[in-house]
């Protein structure tokens, strides 16, 4: 009974360090410039305008996860500057996101390399911007990217990335007319891979 009662609790132990370590694929950061532009309709007349595009800042932390060979998930946290440059008035428009990011992740590791594709959708939410306007606090956005992953070191995965974020939602709506962002992304990153777990050890019982 003894016996019984060790094997079956290194068992249990063995088999959730082994999941864990199988369901989480790696960790890390990324940072990047973001390329973005507004495009702005008139509700009276149906015209629209374009501003032209500006440049700005993003960065996140993400976690990737399921243990699959080619279908992987990422959830991040992302900071992101997008706007719009209008050149008539050399007006230079800001608007600071916080993001949650839900990302399916296609891949093919090779050799040396690991490239993929990336497809998800962003909710985002208003932090602040200049000049002020009345952005929605929260809308959706779509991302669409692909990248490479170098497979150099074991642990510690460098990449680089770039992404398609256009509006879903207006992210803009008064009584005279909206706007809506389009933004391209360039990504570098580095992620940590936790170590896979090993076979089972041999377990000798007296």
């Amino acid at each position: 009974m003894k016996k019984t009662i060790i094997l079956f609790l290194f068992s249990i132990l063995y088999f959730s360090n082994t999941v864990k370590a199988q369901f989480i694929q790696g960790f890390g950061l990324t940072g990047g410039l973001t390329y973005c532009n507004q495009k702005l309709k008139i509700d009276s007349t149906g015209d629209a305008l374009k501003y032209k595009y500006r440049f700005g800042g993003n960065t996140s932390i993400f976690v990737e996860y399921i243990n699959h060979p080619y279908v992987h998930m990422v959830t991040e946290l992302q900071f992101n500057q997008k706007g719009a440059r209008d050149k008539i008035t050399n007006t230079r428009y800001r608007v600071n996101y916080f993001s949650f990011n839900n990302f399916v992740k296609l891949r093919q590791e090779l050799y040396d390399v690991t490239p993929y594709i990336l497809a998800g959708p962003r909710i985002e939410y208003h932090f602040n911007s200049a000049p002020r306007l009345p952005y929605k606090l929260f809308h959706l956005t779509a991302s669409i990217g692909t990248g490479i992953e170098f497979l150099y070191w074991k642990a510690w995965v460098p990449f680089v990335e770039a992404h398609w974020n256009p509006d879903v939602m207006k992210a803009y709506r008064d009584d005279f007319y909206t706007r809506r962002h389009n933004a391209y992304e360039l990504r570098v990153g580095i992620k940590y891979v936790p170590r896979k777990a090993a076979n089972c050890p041999k377990v000798y019982v007296k």
